[in-house]
Parts: C-alpha cells; sequence; structure tokens
C-alpha cells in the first residue's frame, strides 16, 4: 500500500503492516488504520502514522526504554477485543511528547497503546494505577558538587 504524509512524503508499507484500532485513540476517535514506522534505525522511538489522514503522526516507544519499574494489569476486556491469547504476542507503546528542548520531553504513562502483533490489532486503555500522561523520560540534571 502506498500512502502520501505529511511529514514523510509517499511511503510504502505491505498491507500485513496496517494496526486496526477499532475505537481509534484517545482524541482520534475516527481514526482506525496506523503504520507504525522507524524514527532512526538505531532509535528506541517510532512513528505510528495515520494512514487515514496524512497529517496525523504520533512519536511512540516502548516503555520500559525509558521507565524500567513500568507494569500494569492488562484489562481482561482489552485481551478480548483485541484478540491476546498469548503474552509474547503483545507490544506495550506509549505517546511520547518532544518540545522545542528535548530534555522535556514526556511519555504518556497513564495510556499505553497495547498491540496485539499478529492480529495487527490495538488499543488504547486509560489505567487506573497512578501513573503520569506527562511523565518526564529524561532524568533532571542535577548540579555537582
Amino acid at each position: 500500500m502506498k500512502i502520501k504524509t505529511t511529514r514523510f512524503g509517499e511511503i510504502e508499507f505491505p498491507d500485513d503492516e496496517i494496526l486496526t484500532f477499532s475505537e481509534g485513540l484517545i482524541g482520534f476517535e475516527d481514526k482506525k488504520k496506523f503504520v507504525l514506522l522507524p524514527t532512526q534505525e538505531t532509535s528506541p522511538l517510532f512513528w505510528l502514522q495515520s494512514i487515514e489522514d496524512p497529517d496525523l503522526g504520533f512519536i511512540v516507544a516502548e516503555p520500559w526504554t525509558f521507565v524500567e519499574d513500568y507494569e500494569f494489569e492488562l484489562p481482561g476486556e482489552t485481551k478480548k477485543k483485541i484478540k491476546i491469547e498469548k503474552e509474547e504476542d503483545v507490544r506495550v507503546l506509549c505517546l511520547v511528547v518532544i518540545p522545542e528542548n528535548p530534555e522535556m520531553a514526556t511519555m504518556n504513562l497513564k495510556g499505553p497503546i497495547i498491540l496485539n502483533l499478529p492480529k495487527r490489532q490495538g488499543q488504547q486503555v486509560v489505567l487506573g494505577e497512578d501513573y503520569s500522561t506527562k511523565h518526564r523520560i529524561f532524568k533532571k540534571k542535577t548540579a555537582s558538587a
């Protein structure tokens, strides 16, 4: 499949790489189809690019890259909706916001994106755990004594 995007121009990818979000993402419920694109070969960041809206793309990353102790119980309803059968089928991504000063980048740990890779299904969930929507991913620099 080929699509034209604002950020990347025309991109081509196999149809079997399309991720379907039956409920869309929070705030973008009408956008259901996305593709995951690497930002750079060695970067932990990816683009979750809408194939329905050329202007809509989100920077995402696996949360454990930045927050080693991140954990939560996946809601049973989510497992059913996106047909999760085995833990190894799951990939978890979180939205990342990179402002003008990249050292102030944040990650939404409260609303992770759950993917069932073999079924190419996804859902964003809102966790009951006490996580932030704006967790700073880089440690604050402290003055050395």
